[in-house]
């Protein structure tokens, strides 16, 4: 089987297991969401190479606008942190529930508010070892900003106020760049998402997106359990290529090629 027909064939899968599950299982009252999310999944994934070349183009198309050096330096900081704050809540997910077991902590809530204090515990242990020891002067500052204003004694008391204060006078200091960035936020992500669909759209990405969203609706009406869902992703996903390799090759190719 050439490439294009297994990328095909994995897309529309993934779509339709991807749709259905949303669909069947997570919200049935926004079945349609799921419909939609599986159709986009198969249409993107039909070539995902394609899609990340091309948005880079669709962007320098539509706007001039870059990030300023400093704002990068920010951003990758806050990157860091998030990802260093991430990895110590998972740890603390693991050592507060083998704590907790340990201590034979019982009920419902009691677990939570001591998971709650665990996790706060760990970050700031872990912030005062960056303002220690780090030598990067920026994440350095970063960290120790987070360790003053949001430690739980600040939280509890100026934070909030501070917080509320800078908040209300930054909008209001800045209202018309706000309402200025919104609308051309608005225009140039409407601008990019149409001008990346214009280089990525093809008769392949079309047939992924109907398959997918066809079955998705048909798991949802038919309300297939997950063995089912599986079953019948596979059985559409070997459809659609069927689809594909005799009748969009040898007919709707043809008939481009004439005209």
């Amino acid at each position: 089987m050439e490439k294009k027909s297994l990328r095909i064939m994995l897309a529309i899968f993934m779509g339709i297991l991807t749709g259905s599950l949303i669909a069947t299982k997570i919200t049935t009252d926004f079945w349609w969401l799921g419909v939609i999310i599986g159709g986009v999944s198969a249409y993107l994934l039909c070539d995902i190479k394609a899609i990340i070349l091309a948005v880079p183009k669709a962007w320098n198309h539509v706007s001039s606008w870059r990030l300023h050096e400093n704002t990068k330096a920010r951003i990758i900081v806050t990157l860091k942190f998030l990802a260093n704050v991430l990895f110590v809540g998972v740890a603390n997910l693991f050592l507060s529930t083998f704590c907790s077991q340990k201590l034979e902590i019982v009920g419902a809530v009691l677990p939570i508010i001591f998971n709650f204090f665990f996790f706060v515990a760990i970050v700031f242990f872990f912030l005062m070892v960056v303002a220690l020891f780090d030598r990067n002067i920026e994440y350095n500052n970063y960290c120790r900003f987070w360790l003053k204003y949001a430690n739980p004694l600040s939280m509890l008391t100026i934070s909030p106020i501070l917080a509320t204060y800078y908040t209300v006078r930054f909008l209001w200091k800045k209202r018309t760049e706000i309402g200025k960035g919104i609308v051309w936020s608005v225009s140039c992500f409407g601008k990019f998402f149409k001008h990346l669909f214009i280089l990525t759209y093809s008769d392949e990405r079309l047939l992924c997106f109907v398959f997918a969203s066809a079955g998705t609706i048909t798991s949802y009406i038919l309300n297939f359990d997950m063995l089912q869902i599986l079953v019948f992703a596979v059985i559409g996903a070997v459809v659609g290529v069927l689809n594909y390799r005799l009748i969009s090759l040898r007919f709707i190719i043809k008939m481009k090629a004439e005209v």
